[in-house]
């Protein structure tokens, strides 16, 4: 992520993308807009305003079976 395309969530206060420049073909990673209340401007990132997929909850590692693990400690042993 470039400095220059940079902001910060007021959700999260996390770092995200925002393409500054209209003329750069550039993908933005949250949003930022008036807020009427205050008549600040409000940035949110993507993950805040609920449009990222969720990352998806896969393990590292599988359990293996009974046999599974006998199989690998006669493979041990062997070498």
């Amino acid at each position: 992520m470039d400095a220059d395309h940079e902001a910060y969530c007021n959700g999260c206060s996390r770092p995200f993308h925002l393409a500054l420049r209209v003329d750069v073909a550039q993908t933005d990673c949250g949003e930022v807009w008036i807020n009427d209340e205050h008549q600040t401007l409000q940035f949110t990132c993507n993950a805040c305003l609920g449009r990222t997929p969720p990352v998806p909850n896969a393990h590292r590692y599988r359990l293996l079976s009974r046999a599974e693990l006998r199989q690998r400690r006669s493979r041990r042993r062997r070498s």
